[in-house]
């Protein structure tokens, strides 16, 4: 999903993932792989993260255009 985008406010396109959740094995190395097969150049992608059933988390990793990772963030509400 494409995050609807004002050329004012964002330089970047914005992808937002399926929601992971952490018992799925391998759930989100497979929606990363899934998104680089889709989406190419400087971007930046949200994901929705459940941690261990508890609670929800979210992480941030912005790309360059070479696949680099130039940004991760992750974000959690409950623990800072």
């Amino acid at each position: 999903v494409e995050l609807e985008k004002s050329p004012e406010r964002f330089s970047k396109p914005i992808y937002v993932l399926p929601d992971i959740d952490d018992n799925v094995e391998c759930q989100l190395e497979q929606e990363l792989l899934n998104e680089s097969k889709y989406n190419t150049g400087n971007r930046i992608i949200l994901i929705p993260y459940r941690f261990e059933n508890s609670h929800w988390t979210g992480i941030l990793i912005e790309f360059q255009a070479t696949k680099q990772i130039i940004r991760a963030e992750y974000i959690d509400p409950v623990n800072g």
